[in-house]
C-alpha cells in the first residue's frame, strides 16, 4: 500500500495492509499478534437485514453505552471448500422494547420478588425462576421445561429434509449455469 511518500531516490514508500485501512462492509478483526505470520483474521459480520431495519440497527451500534457481544459461527455450506463457512454474528446486549401493557403481564407473571431465566438448547427449553432477594423467606426454585413431542419432531424433521433439497437443487443448479467455475479437479 502506497503511503503518500517516496524514498531517497524516488520510488514510493510502501507498507503492508493493515485493519485500518479497511473501508468494507462491518467486519471482525481477529488479530494474529505481532509475532503472528499468519496475519489477521477478518470476518464479516452478519447484521440483519430488511425493510425499516437500518434505523434500528444504526440507533443500536452508535450507542455506546450499551454492550455489544460477537460470536463466531460456523454453518454447513456445501460450497465452501472444506464444508463449512464461518462468519461472525454481531448482538447487542440490552432488553428489547416491550409496550407497558407486556411489562405489565410480565410483572405480573414473575411477581416482584422474583427473577426468572430462560436457557433455550436445540431440542428443549428450560425456565427457572427464584427469589430475587436472599433474605427472602421463600427460597424457592421453579422450574420447567418445554420439549418437542413427535409431531413437533417430525414437523422439523421434514422442514430440514425441504431445506436440504432446496439448497441441492440450486447447486445444481448453480454448477449446470456456470461449468467452468465447477469443473472436476
Amino acid at each position: 500500500m502506497h503511503t503518500g511518500n517516496t524514498t531517497a531516490n524516488g520510488t514510493p514508500k510502501t507498507r503492508a495492509p493493515t485493519r485500518w485501512d479497511h473501508t468494507g462492509p462491518l467486519t471482525l478483526v481477529f488479530t494474529g499478534g505481532a509475532p503472528s505470520r499468519r496475519g489477521d483474521l477478518i470476518l464479516p459480520l452478519r447484521l440483519p437485514s430488511g425493510a425499516g431495519r437500518r434505523p434500528r440497527l444504526l440507533r443500536f451500534l452508535n450507542n455506546t453505552s450499551i454492550r455489544h457481544k460477537a460470536d463466531l459461527v460456523r454453518r454447513r455450506d456445501t460450497s465452501a471448500p472444506d464444508g463449512w463457512s464461518y462468519e461472525a454474528h454481531l448482538m447487542v446486549l440490552t432488553s428489547g422494547y416491550a409496550s407497558p401493557e407486556t411489562r405489565t403481564r410480565r410483572q405480573a407473571a414473575a411477581g416482584p420478588d422474583r427473577v426468572g431465566g430462560i436457557d433455550g438448547n436445540v431440542g428443549n427449553i428450560s425456565v427457572v425462576s427464584f427469589p430475587g432477594t436472599f433474605d427472602h423467606a421463600d427460597r424457592r426454585i421453579e422450574t420447567s421445561r418445554v420439549e418437542l413431542i413427535d409431531v413437533g419432531l417430525a414437523a422439523l424433521e421434514n422442514a430440514r429434509r425441504k431445506e436440504r433439497g432446496r439448497k441441492r437443487a440450486l447447486d445444481r443448479s448453480r454448477r449446470a449455469t456456470n461449468p467452468e467455475q465447477h469443473a472436476p479437479s
